[in-house]
C-alpha cells in the first residue's frame, strides 16, 4: 500500500496567534483543525523564522498574556515542531519582488515567498494583507479554507 504524500502549508503569525488567543479570535476552527492535522503528522505546516518572534511579539502586546503565559506559550510553540526555514538569498529575493511589486510589508511576504518556492499554499488570516496580494495564487484565507486533509 503506497502511503500518500504528507500536504504542506505554509502559515502566517496571523494563523498562529489563533492557536493562543482563541477567546477573541475568529475563524478558530480551521486555525486549530491546521494544528491538529500537523500534530497528527497528517500534514506539515511550514513557516520562515520569523514566525516565531512575530508570534510572540503579537502575545506579548496582549493585555491577557501574563510572563507566565507567554513563556507556556513559547514552549508549546517549539514542542510543535515547525517546519522553519531560515532565510536564503532564493527567499530574500522573491520575498523583496513580492513587497516591492504588491506595495505590503517584507515582514507579510516573507510566509508568502515560502509558499511559492516550497510549491504550497500560504493560509493568512489578515484581511488586509490578502487583499493586496489576491490575485497570487498561493494565498488563502483561513476562513476559506475547507477542513479536509
Amino acid at each position: 500500500m503506497q502511503e500518500q504524500a504528507q500536504k504542506r502549508y505554509v502559515i502566517d503569525a496571523s494563523v498562529g496567534v489563533k492557536w493562543f488567543t482563541q477567546m477573541h479570535e475568529d475563524d478558530i476552527e480551521a486555525a486549530l483543525w491546521l494544528q491538529e492535522l500537523h500534530l497528527n503528522k497528517l500534514s506539515i505546516l511550514a513557516v520562515p523564522d520569523l514566525f516565531f518572534y512575530e508570534l510572540a511579539n503579537a502575545l506579548r502586546y496582549n493585555a491577557d498574556f501574563t510572563e507566565d503565559d507567554l513563556v507556556d506559550a513559547s514552549t508549546s510553540l517549539m514542542k510543535m515542531n515547525l517546519d522553519a526555514y531560515p532565510p536564503s538569498n532564493t527567499l530574500m529575493v522573491e520575498t523583496l519582488r513580492i513587497a516591492r511589486n504588491h506595495d505590503v510589508t517584507v515582514y507579510d511576504t516573507s510566509y508568502l515567498a515560502l509558499a511559492q518556492l516550497l510549491g504550497c499554499i500560504c493560509v493568512t488570516a489578515d484581511t488586509k494583507f490578502y487583499r493586496k496580494v489576491k490575485t497570487i495564487p498561493q494565498l488563502v484565507q483561513l476562513k476559506e479554507l475547507a477542513l479536509s486533509p
